[in-house]
């Protein structure tokens, strides 16, 4: 598979994957099903078996985490060529740093808002929104206008090159989407 890039990167992947479950799969059959015979160490075939169930749902969206996390850029080396992966991705970073204030708030605030929340409180739970949503307006904004307007100085100071226009585009849209995913919300 060498030289297949990102398309043979997710089939490796998911291969790698399968083949896993069926040596994790053989080897419980093989090594935990002769200990049946123990009642106290075998708890038996059913929770074995839903047990089995849970981890293959979890299996699979594990599967499904690692196919969205690479799906953008598959689609760009598909669709567009492979070298506009690299303008994606280095894009990609830098216009997420418009994102970083409320991705690192949002963990911070849950506890409080979901305990105003339980308590029928609602009133503080709108207030504190909108202190919130102020914060993040007067952090994202200007993160995301010095992004934008200078997309290209700060990916030139970075690369230590003249970068590339689809480059400093990428950059620039990508600052935009992050902005407006940050400040609408998930």
């Amino acid at each position: 598979l060498t030289g297949q890039g990102l398309v043979a990167l997710a089939a490796v992947t998911l291969a790698t994957s399968v083949a896993a479950a069926a040596a994790e799969t053989f080897l419980s059959h093989r090594f935990v099903f002769p200990l049946s015979h123990c009642r106290w160490l075998w708890p038996g075939r059913q929770v074995f078996e839903r047990q089995l169930r849970y981890g293959i749902k979890i299996w699979i969206a594990g599967i499904a985490e690692i196919l969205q996390m690479n799906l953008s850029k598959i689609l760009i080396a598909r669709i567009v060529n492979f070298e506009s992966v690299a303008f994606f991705e280095i894009g990609s970073k830098l216009a997420s740093a418009s994102a970083l204030p409320s991705n690192t708030l949002l963990p911070a605030i849950m506890p409080a808002a979901a305990a105003w929340s339980a308590a029928n409180q609602n009133a503080e739970v709108k207030r504190f929104y909108l202190r919130l949503m102020a914060i993040t307006v007067m952090v994202v904004l200007p993160i995301a206008a010095l992004i934008t307007l200078n997309a290209a100085t700060i990916l030139a100071l970075w690369l230590r090159v003249t970068p590339h226009p689809y480059m400093v585009m990428a950059v620039v849209w990508l600052t935009l989407g992050h902005a407006l995913f940050a400040l609408t919300g998930p």
